[in-house]
């Protein structure tokens, strides 16, 4: 026969740990309850020059459909909103001529010249659209010769000219 300290499934015990467990859970939902906008900014780098350039650089990226929007999953070009945010970089590269030190200077300078690039790349050889506004991917011209439909995954990116 054990006695009660020896099993750990007596009532005692038992009741014991499930109260510690759910003190430490509401702990715990207090806690993230007060502060979840403090988490989420420790999730983001501080703010600088750098984060500016990198975010400018990132929305053109997107709108010259070289990636994947991280909210839909789709891939789309825009001309109008890529040139929008390529010139932006230009006005802040206008704007602080003599201000910048030797990394921030190049750091604009490389995302100006390669955006730029990419920009009349893009503007001067669209791709090829199908009837639902999408990039036509290589290989879907024989899909529909066999009576099969691409997927949402199969399609390319939205054109937005």
């Amino acid at each position: 026969m054990t006695s009660a300290s020896e099993n750990p499934e007596t009532p005692s015990t038992g009741k014991k740990t499930d109260e510690t467990w759910k003190e430490k859970a509401q702990r715990e939902k207090e806690r993230l309850a007060d502060s979840p906008r403090t988490e989420r900014e420790h999730r983001l780098p501080p703010a600088s020059f750098l984060g500016i350039v990198e975010e400018l650089s990132v929305r053109a990226m997107l709108a010259l459909g070289q990636l994947r929007n991280p909210a839909t999953g789709e891939v789309y070009l825009d001309l109008e909103a890529a040139k929008y945010a390529v010139d932006l970089l230009g006005v802040l590269e206008q704007k602080t001529t003599g201000q910048l030190d030797a990394v921030e200077q190049r750091a604009l300078g490389d995302a100006l010249h390669t955006l730029r690039l990419l920009f009349v790349q893009v503007s001067r050889n669209p791709p090829a659209v199908d009837a639902y506004g999408q990039v036509v991917e290589p290989g879907a011209e024989m899909m529909e010769e066999e009576g099969t439909e691409p997927g949402p995954e199969g399609r390319g990116p939205k054109i937005i000219l």
